[in-house]
């Protein structure tokens, strides 16, 4: 479905998070567009939870030091060992640089996970980390423009 909605919008290449569902659905993509540039970044993989990786949705309330809640979306502000969003800002700029300088005028698919992805859409435009989390999470499958000019 979303390779079909993507046919008309002549990508170049692909990047993608190195974690599982998100390579998988790259590699679909990739393979329904014809796109044999498929690039496994680490940088897109998704942010650090510490403490809370691996725990029930019941236990982050409990675990989290801190939560702030947009648009019924839980968001984790301070947990033991969790990466600090204006480290995954940064990254998720360093990132976004990367692409732009090697893929200039070109459309490129990015492939990744919520908060990183919200974080590059936040770094395209200069938004602070936290102004980015008072928009809505992305959906699942969900797809975003950003220009990189």
């Amino acid at each position: 479905m979303i390779a079909h909605d993507l046919q008309s919008e002549n990508i170049r290449c692909i990047y993608s998070s190195p974690l599982q569902r998100a390579h998988q659905t790259a590699s679909i993509i990739a393979g329904k567009l014809g796109i044999e540039d498929l690039h496994i970044n680490p940088d897109l993989i998704e942010r650090d939870y510490g403490i809370l990786t691996g725990c029930s949705v019941s236990d982050i309330p409990i675990l989290a030091g801190r939560l702030f809640v947009s648009h019924g979306f839980k968001y984790v502000i301070q947990a033991s060992g969790i990466e600090e969003y204006a480290n995954l800002w940064t990254r998720a700029g360093c990132v976004l640089r990367k692409i732009r300088e090697q893929h200039r005028g070109e459309t490129v698919l990015v492939v990744a996970h919520n908060e990183i992805l919200k974080m590059m859409r936040a770094n395209a435009i200069q938004r602070s980390w936290e102004d980015e989390l008072l928009r809505a999470p992305m959906g699942h499958c969900e797809l975003i423009a950003i220009e990189v000019a």
